[in-house]
Parts: structure tokens; C-alpha cells; sequence
């Protein structure tokens, strides 16, 4: 480790030579390498939180790995947000200050030179910051995940530090960082975001886990607490470790958070909270052993291997079967993760939009829970009906080779399903178009089952129907009083499936799913039943497609659908199947709910016309075509399938000639 002297007079950085890169047509444009350099970063600064004072002094190095020159950056640092606070920031690159562009927010600034590809630049920063850190409304910690300057490329990106640090006496401090005993500085390699902790009048207990150091920094109230978070803390990284083959800091600090017991979250690298450990009474050890697990998992999805999707969700739900891998290991309850899912099938009961994969602006208008019915609810019944499907040895795989090969880069939706793929040989546009790219929801349920003894062996017949609209394999499990058990799968492609289990002893249960590694959707929600109804009215096509339209026919009738596209869709669906009563049904249907004014009304009873002449019910027929004239908009309608133009010259023929299909 680089030594930088304690006093801040006394550090100087050095500048290394910056060459002039080659020409750019556009030499002050922002651009962003799809693989940005790593920035290696210096500092020496001090902390006052009595005083609401930060300053010090910062080298920032990183060598140019693209092959195109890189002039403008964006610098930024996150504790001076407020309107109460000041900030001074000095930037120079060879001892020539940099030329500000914007500095209202994240610093915009072009380098007086340019640098070339495999050029190295050092851009020296001293910084001072006044109404920072600061205790609020009666606070005794300070929280900042990105207290530094530094480098913004506009997504995450793994960085290297050597700090050192001036803090009062009486305060406890963690960083995203381990303490060098010979230097007294804090060094840290592979961190997506620098953090700090501080704490007044804390204490803090440390073990180690092999050579990883794990610090827990409490509050005298939280003493009990504090040992079972560092003893659980010291274990999942064994166990981690052990699964993975490596853990990815040589630090851990576990810092409390707010009073209520209500979970955890990551701040920063090798610093993650875990809130109302002096009120650890209120939940039982399951939960502090499990929250402690899962922020650490979320070192290895979160912190090692970047989130890449906004919204992010891919990071939450590997995050999470990490620590079921560990609660499974260590014979502990699967509450927290039936609690999980069932947060998700909560919200697709209570009529949520649960799709994955949507935009920021989508997101920006959601107005229900979308953290924990989605991010987290729904994130980690993704991950899990994966692993299902997969099996674990092909998971395993997936993640391990996705904490090789995604170290320090971001990790999606894609990129999930390209590993899983290539891990498993198999297409699965299927599974990710419907659980990530739609709000369908998974309901499969036991129709019947029958038992007879033909010979000296139990056949159990089993016919399991899909009521949802997520189509997946889903396991069956067949319990016999013996004791024993036989688990098959359906086929996704069908929507009936029958299973038959032979067995000596006679059966004891039949269970879809017992193990809960599914998100099920039990009974199915009235309001989704309806919207997949629709979609299905929907995606049938126009032509040959009469005998699905007759079932689904059935389905619309008991949802009571009121959308009146949807029942002329499916009218016509009908029509071309020649199912002419439902079809008349379901044009009456259309007619009922047509708007005042619009096309639909008048194309309704058209078709409810022709559909009467068809059944030779002439007098009816013509009804509905003189009703039709009083509802006539002017607008044309046209069925080319059937070289068909309905307006007003069409009823006036259908008045003089019954409808007959050509």
C-alpha cells in the first residue's frame, strides 16, 4: 500500500505525462466506454462531525483502455447535495486546472489534455465541503455511500482506494475499505461505491472468517444482538465462500440502522446495515440470521457483479437464493422466503401491473409497493422458478460462472438468460418473455385423481389444468403411506396435463409444489382471470382458429367480460368457424357495450344481422340491419378475409338480400 502522510500540508501528488490524444471530429463530447478504465484513487482527508467539516486531498488515476481519446469527465460527490451546504473543488490535471463546464450538480469538466489511448492520466482534486457530516433530530451515526469524489461514467463501475483518514477520538468508524495496521490507512480493491459509517459513542466487536476481517460497530443497547450478527456473519461467509470458492473483499462491517426491526439494505462496498438490533426482542433469531445472510449475499449480486437494468431487480433476486443456499444449509425456516413470494402473489391479486421489465418513466408512475411486490417479491420468484426448472447443478453453474465472468461488470435480464442458455442448450425466450416482459402469473390446480389396484401395484391417474396464463412445467408430487414419494412435471405445452404414479403403497396425498418453489396464484384472481381471457381473445388469429374460439367463448361468458373489442374479436373467430349461436352471442354482447356514437355499436348489429340470416332467421335478421341504419356513424368497417365492406350501402343489400357466405 502507497503511504499518504496523515497532515494534508504536507501530501503532493505527482503528475504523470498525459499525451495529446489523436484528433476527434467531436473532441468535447461526453462518451462513456461501454468497459470504462479503473480510476485508482489516493486521498487524504479529515472529518469533522462536531464542526460539519470535510476536506482533503485526492489523486485520481486511471489509464485509457479504449482506443479513442477521452477529454471530457464528469466528476461526482455525493454529500453535497443540500441547500445548506458549500462546497470548494479544485481539479487540475499536470498543474493546469481542468475547464468547468457545469458544476450546478455532478462536475462537468474538459482536461486541458486530451488522453490517448493507453495513456495514463493522474487528475489531482482537493476538496472541502462545509454542512457535512451532520447529527439530525437528536442522530448519533452518519451514512454516505459515496462520500468521495469520483469519477461518474453514469453506471456502476468497480474502483481502488488508499485513504487515509483524520476522525475525532470519540467516533466509530467503518469504510468500504480494510485498515492497513503498519500505515493506519484503509485500503480497498474492486469497490462499486466507497462508503462510511460513522458513529458516536459506539463500540465495535471483530472476528475473522479465515482471513475476510468482520466488524460489527453497535450501540451499547444492542451488545446481544451485535454477537449473533458477527457469529451468523462469520459463518455465511464460510459457507459462501465454500459454494462459491471465494469471497469478494477482505472486510465486512455490519453498522445499525434505524430503531424499527424492519430489515437491511447494502450502503456500500463491505458495508451493509441492519436495522433495530437494540430492539432485537421483537423478532426471533431466524430474522437476524437471515438478514445478516442476505445483505451478504448481496456482496456477491449488488457489489461484485454490478446491476445493469433500471429498474434493477436481477441483483435482488440472486442476492436472495443466495442466502436460501444458507438457510437451506443450516436447516433454518423458509419463512422469509415464502414471506417473499407471497408478497408478489398479494400484489397480483390486488390487480397490479407486476411486469419486470419496464422503463424508468413507467416506474416513476407506479403508485403501489413496487419494491417489494416486484423488485423483491417477484425478483426472487423469478430467480427461484429458474433454479426449478434448471435444477440446481445447472443453477450452481450458472452461478458461478456469472460471478467469474461479470466481476466488476453489469448484470441484467439479458445477460441472465444468455448464461442460463448456454448452461442448460436451451432456447428460453419462453420463460423470460413471460415471467420478466408481462405481468402473467402462474396458477396451476388438481382436477381429479383416481386410484385403482389393477394387479398388485396402485395406478394413480392425476389430471392437473392450467388457470393461469404463465405456461411452465410445474412438479406434481405424489405422497404414499409408506412413506416414499415420486415427483414428475407437466408439460408446459399443454394445458391439460394427466400424470399417472404406480406404486406398492397406496397414496397418501398428491401435491402440486409442496416445496413452495413457486410463486402460485391460488385461487386465481378475478380481475386476472378477465385480463387473461382478453389476451387470449386477442392473440387468436382472424382464420382457423374456431374451435379455440368457442372455448375461450365459454371462459368469456363466466368472466362477464365488458370490452367490447374483445367480444367482436371473438365473434368474428366464431363466425369463421361456423359456431353461429355463441357467434351471435358474442356480437350481442359487443353491442351492449359499445359506446354511444362509435363504429362498434353499428358493426354489431351488422354482424348480428348476417349471423340470423345465416340461422334463417330473416324477420330478426332484418331488425337488427333497420337498427343498424339508425346507428350508421358514415365510417366504413372492412374484413378483407372476406371481401367485406360494412357501411351503409352494405345494409341497404343485406334489406333487400339475406347474408349467405360465399
Amino acid at each position: 500500500m502507497r503511504a499518504i502522510p496523515a497532515a494534508l500540508s504536507f501530501l503532493v501528488f505527482s503528475a504523470a505525462s498525459c499525451p495529446a490524444g489523436a484528433s476527434d471530429p467531436d473532441p468535447l463530447r461526453f462518451w462513456a466506454p461501454a468497459d470504462p478504465p479503473r480510476s485508482h484513487n489516493w486521498v487524504a482527508c479529515t472529518i469533522n462531525p462536531d464542526e460539519s467539516t470535510f476536506e482533503g486531498m485526492q489523486q485520481i488515476r486511471f489509464t485509457n483502455n479504449t482506443d479513442r481519446p477521452i477529454r471530457r469527465l464528469i466528476l461526482s460527490w455525493d454529500v453535497v447535495d443540500g441547500t445548506d451546504r458549500s462546497r470548494e473543488l479544485e481539479i487540475t490535471q499536470e498543474g493546469r486546472p481542468v475547464r468547468v463546464i457545469d458544476d450546478a450538480g455532478p462536475v462537468v469538466f474538459d482536461l486541458p489534455h486530451p488522453i490517448s489511448p493507453s495513456a495514463r492520466c493522474d487528475l489531482n482534486v482537493r476538496f472541502k465541503v462545509d454542512g457535512w457530516p451532520r447529527f439530525r433530530d437528536g442522530a448519533d451515526e452518519i451514512i454516505a455511500s459515496r462520500f468521495l469524489p469520483r469519477l461518474d461514467w453514469g453506471f456502476p463501475v468497480h474502483e481502488d482506494y488508499d485513504v487515509q483518514m483524520i476522525v475525532p477520538p470519540d467516533y466509530e468508524v467503518a469504510l468500504s475499505a480494510a485498515k492497513d495496521a503498519e500505515t493506519g490507512g484503509y485500503q480497498a480493491r474492486n469497490v462499486r461505491a466507497f462508503g462510511i459509517y460513522l458513529g458516536k459513542a459506539h463500540r465495535t466487536m471483530e472476528a475473522r472468517s479465515g482471513d475476510i476481517v468482520v466488524r460489527v460497530v453497535f450501540r451499547e443497547a444492542a451488545l446481544r444482538c451485535a454477537k449473533l450478527l458477527l457469529e451468523t456473519a462469520v459463518d455465511a461467509i464460510k459457507f459462501y465462500r465454500d459454494r462459491f470458492g471465494f469471497y469478494p473483499q477482505e472486510f465486512l462491517n455490519i453498522v445499525p440502522g434505524m430503531d424499527s426491526p424492519a430489515g437491511g439494505y447494502p450502503v456500500a462496498s463491505g458495508i451493509v446495515v441492519i436495522h433495530g438490533q437494540q430492539q432485537m426482542a421483537k423478532r426471533d433469531a431466524l430474522h437476524w440470521k437471515w438478514i445478516t445472510a442476505h445483505e451478504i449475499g448481496h456482496q456477491y449480486w449488488g457489489e461484485h457483479v454490478l446491476e445493469k437494468d433500471d429498474p434493477s431487480w436481477v441483483w435482488i433476486g440472486m442476492g436472495v437464493y443466495a442466502d436460501l443456499l444458507y438457510t437451506r444449509a443450516r436447516g433454518l425456516a423458509p419463512d422469509k422466503h415464502h414471506g417473499m413470494m407471497k408478497r408478489y402473489i398479494d400484489g397480483v391479486r390486488e390487480g397490479h401491473d407486476t411486469t419486470l421489465a419496464i422503463t424508468s418513466e413507467q416506474h416513476a408512475r407506479v403508485s403501489f409497493d413496487w419494491n417489494n411486490v416486484v423488485k423483491h417479491g417477484k425478483g426472487y420468484s423469478v430467480i427461484s422458478a429458474l433454479a426449478f426448472y434448471l435444477g440446481e447443478k445447472t443453477f450452481d453453474r450458472i452461478l458461478r460462472k456469472g460471478l467469474k465472468d461479470y466481476a466488476g461488470r453489469r448484470f441484467g435480464a439479458d445477460e441472465l438468460q444468455r448464461l442460463s442458455e448456454q448452461a442448460s442448450g436451451e432456447d428460453l425466450a419462453w420463460f423470460f418473455d413471460q415471467w420478466v416482459r408481462t405481468d402473467r402469473y402462474l396458477a396451476y390446480e388438481i382436477t381429479s385423481q383416481e386410484t385403482k389396484k389393477p394387479g398388485n401395484a396402485f395406478v394413480t391417474t392425476v389430471a392437473v389444468r392450467r388457470v393461469g396464463d404463465l405456461v411452465m412445467p410445474v412438479p406434481v408430487v405424489a405422497l404414499f403411506e409408506d412413506g416414499s414419494q415420486q415427483r414428475k412435471r407437466t408439460d408446459r405445452l399443454f394445458e391439460h396435463n394427466v400424470l399417472t404414479f404406480e406404486s406398492k403403497s397406496p397414496v397418501r396425498e398428491i401435491a402440486i409444489d409442496p416445496d413452495h418453489e413457486l410463486a402460485m396464484v391460488l385461487p386465481p384472481p378475478p380481475g386476472k382471470i378477465a385480463q387473461q381471457i382478453i389476451r387470449s381473445i386477442r392473440d387468436l388469429s382472424y382464420t382457423g382458429e374456431g374451435d379455440d374460439a368457442v372455448k375461450l367463448f365459454e371462459k368469456a361468458e363466466q368472466a362477464k367480460l365488458q370490452d367490447t373489442g374483445t367480444w367482436v374479436k371473438l365473434g368474428m373467430c366464431l363466425y369463421d368457424g361456423e359456431h353461429y349461436p355463441p357467434a351471435l352471442v358474442a356480437f350481442e354482447r359487443a353491442g351492449k357495450f359499445a359506446e354511444e356514437g362509435r363504429i362498434w355499436g353499428f358493426v354489431s348489429l351488422v354482424w348480428q344481422g348476417q349471423i340470423l340470416d345465416l340461422l334463417d332467421r330473416r324477420e330478426e335478421a332484418l331488425g337488427r340491419y333497420r337498427r343498424a341504419v339508425e346507428k350508421d356513424t358514415g365510417a366504413t368497417m372492412r374484413h378483407d378475409q372476406y371481401r367485406m365492406q360494412i357501411n351503409r350501402a352494405w345494409i341497404e343489400q343485406r334489406l333487400e338480400t339475406p347474408f349467405r357466405r360465399k
